[in-house]
């Protein structure tokens, strides 16, 4: 006689707590992986908040103090007013007060009836410092109707000078001239030439 081995039919409800059983270990297996995922990825998202934070913050720094159509006023020795004023203005990021110029215009004597107007390409600022340095295409007119031209001019605010040792040409009423050197004094009242010096007189 052979024996015979009966599977009952498992309930329904039995199979169902069965699979659930499986999942609950499945979720408990995966859900400390889950969070610590969340963990990374949160302090990821922080550190990369924090290094952009920064690098805009150094870049920020380090951007160049930027000024559009400047003037800088003061007074000349003599009491009279002076402007100093540009295209744009970049400050030194080593000296704040050292500011160079882009198409920079300096004009000495602004409440005169005939001030001196310079122009350049370029031109350094130091704030407290009499000294404006100027380079390129340096224009000179000195409000009587003499004009001259140049490379490098150095004006002293305070003295009310204009001189560099660099070659000058200049023309006027009275004719022209030409230069290794200059010195213009008193508002272009006593100008002195120096080094083969060449000129030109009108006669009327």
């Amino acid at each position: 006689m052979s024996a015979v081995t009966l599977d009952r039919p498992m309930r329904p409800d039995l199979r169902r707590w069965k699979r659930r059983s499986r999942m609950i270990a499945m979720f408990r297996r995966l859900l400390p992986t889950a969070i610590g995922l969340v963990i990374v990825g949160l302090a990821g998202q922080v550190v990369w908040n924090s290094v952009i934070a920064a690098e805009g913050k150094l870049k920020d720094q380090s951007a160049p103090i930027r000024m559009i159509n400047p003037r800088f006023q003061g007074r000349e020795g003599n009491g009279r007013a002076f402007v100093i004023s540009a295209d744009t203005a970049t400050r030194d990021d080593n000296d704040l007060r050292r500011v160079m110029l882009d198409k920079a215009v300096v004009t000495l004597g602004v409440d005169t009836p005939k001030p001196t107007r310079v122009t350049a390409n370029t031109g350094v600022y130091i704030e407290g410092d009499p000294i404006v340095r100027l380079n390129g295409d340096v224009q000179i007119d000195d409000g009587t109707g003499y004009h001259f031209s140049t490379e490098i001019a150095n004006l002293d605010t305070r003295m009310n000078t204009v001189q560099a040792d660099a070659p000058i040409t200049g023309t006027g009423p009275i004719g022209e001239v030409q230069s290794d050197a200059y010195q213009v004094y008193d508002q272009g009242d006593r100008i002195i030439f120096r080094g083969r010096v060449r000129s030109r007189l009108n006669r009327d």
